[in-house]
């Protein structure tokens, strides 16, 4: 069930962004913003110090892209538990043109992925 929960609140952050306008616009259709990935960080919810740079693997999936699905379990870790103690996060930071997004923190879950996107 908490598998199901995370995907479903995933899906529902991408669903009230597009709700709400962002990346909607009116009028004349503007050329799409690809986005660049600033940072990406799997950390530990005991233990924030415990934690894996996964900015890297984001980048290369997202940059450029105007709408991006970032898996989030443990393959954006590079298959490493980082505590197995513990809950894992996973947080992005984005920029958009000149505008800075932060998507997340949401658990780390190999049955969830991040809908990430630039507004047009």
């Amino acid at each position: 069930m908490r598998l199901m929960t995370n995907a479903v609140a995933v899906m529902l952050s991408a669903a009230a962004i597009v709700g709400a306008g962002i990346g909607c616009s009116s009028g004349a259709a503007a050329a799409p913003v690809g986005m660049s990935i600033d940072t990406c960080v799997v950390y530990s919810a005991r233990d924030p110090g415990r934690r894996f740079d996964c900015t890297a693997g984001a980048r290369r999936l997202c940059n450029g892209k105007a709408m991006c699905e970032l898996p989030i379990g443990e393959a954006v870790s590079d298959g490493q538990d980082i505590d197995p103690l513990s809950d894992k996060k996973v947080k992005v930071r984005l920029t958009c043109a000149t505008r800075t997004f932060v998507e997340g923190p949401h658990d780390q879950d190999d049955h969830a992925a991040m809908i990430l996107v630039c507004p047009g």
